[in-house]
């Protein structure tokens, strides 16, 4: 049996928690003990009570969970006040991100406790499962009710499917086909030139926010962008660990395309919302023999109309990204008879 000590997060802006009451109430079923923190999880919905129901005993102060646990379990990477609590003996389970942050590595060594990092985690595969969105289960939730419509809101004319980690593979050749049958698609390939060119800075895509060759060859269910030979961003990433989505609808009129686009802006806003990265992947949709196939892969009897990459960007920034400023609406709409 082990104590096990869930705080509630500290760092700014930071409203997660690291122990949901259905993980709390798994490893209750197992035998351990949880001791969390009063309104660790409120912000998102997560009631003192729903972690009393799961079996967890719930203190007031930060200060009674790190003196209990023999585990904690946390979100973000300790704040200072944090690591003062804890002691050699102790396991902390959390992401660290110490690269860009030797003043904390420096406070966990003199604290002497084992702190292991979850982006450091490897699966069987070698590959690093936990830098998939955190509270995925809360998030896809969340992204459901705006879908089916909150009070006073339409229904989305759409359907959102989480796809499992096992078809990663399919939709990555899925992807691969894309690009082969485009190689040659002269018309494609003007467009993805003319987004991607050096432009003056108040037009297109500025050369900074391009990817690197390696960057993009660590991106398999992805489009393929013109590369730049820049620095090895987020080395701490051995492949892409995104949940993949699928944005679907009952047919394949205009309409169904329409209510695609509406679906697709509320699921990245309340992605967004909840703190995480994501990448609409469309192009695998726009041609009739992959979108076939993307169908036959993930067994849906509806017409996919994209596919959605939402992930967590590891560590903190260490530059602010260039800003890509907006082609005018002219330049990229055009009305067919």
């Amino acid at each position: 049996m082990m104590r096990i000590g869930v705080p509630r997060e500290i760092k700014n802006h930071e409203y997660r928690v690291g122990l949901t009451p259905a993980s709390v109430r798994e490893l209750v079923r197992h035998g351990h003990q949880v001791i969390v923190q009063q309104d660790a999880g409120t912000a998102i919905g997560l009631a003192d009570d729903a972690y009393r129901g799961a079996g967890a005993e719930v203190v007031e102060t930060p200060g009674e969970v790190f003196e209990r646990a023999e585990l904690v379990v946390k979100v973000k990477e300790p704040q200072p006040q944090e690591c003062a609590l804890l002691r050699p003996g102790q396991a902390l389970f959390t992401y660290l991100h110490l690269a860009p942050d030797p003043g904390q590595a420096a406070l966990l060594r003199a604290a002497g406790a084992t702190a292991i990092a979850y982006e450091t985690v490897t699966g069987k595969s070698g590959g690093l499962p936990l830098l998939a969105p955190t509270d995925w289960t809360i998030v896809e939730a969340a992204v459901q009710d705006l879908l089916d419509g909150p009070d006073g809101v339409d229904p989305a004319p759409a359907l959102l499917d989480t796809l499992a980690e096992e078809l990663r593979p399919d939709l990555s050749r899925a992807a691969s086909l894309t690009e082969a049958i485009r190689r040659f698609d002269s018309a494609y390939q003007r467009d993805l030139d003319w987004w991607t060119t050096p432009f003056e800075y108040t037009e297109g895509i500025p050369r900074t926010a391009l990817t690197s060759v390696d960057e993009s060859d660590r991106v398999e269910v992805n489009r393929s962008f013109p590369v730049e030979g820049r620095g090895h961003r987020r080395p701490g990433v051995g492949e892409d660990q995104a949940q993949i989505l699928l944005l679907s609808t009952g047919g394949d009129t205009a309409a169904d395309a329409l209510g695609a686009g509406e679906a697709l802006s509320r699921v990245l806003l309340e992605c967004t919302v909840a703190g995480l990265a994501t990448c609409p992947v469309t192009h695998v949709t726009e041609l009739p023999e992959v979108r076939s196939a993307i169908a036959a892969v993930t067994a849906v009897d509806t017409v996919p109309q994209a596919l959605i990459r939402v992930g967590q960007i590891p560590g903190a920034l260490t530059e602010n990204p260039a800003i890509t400023p907006r082609r005018p609406v002219a330049e990229i709409l055009r009305f067919a008879g």
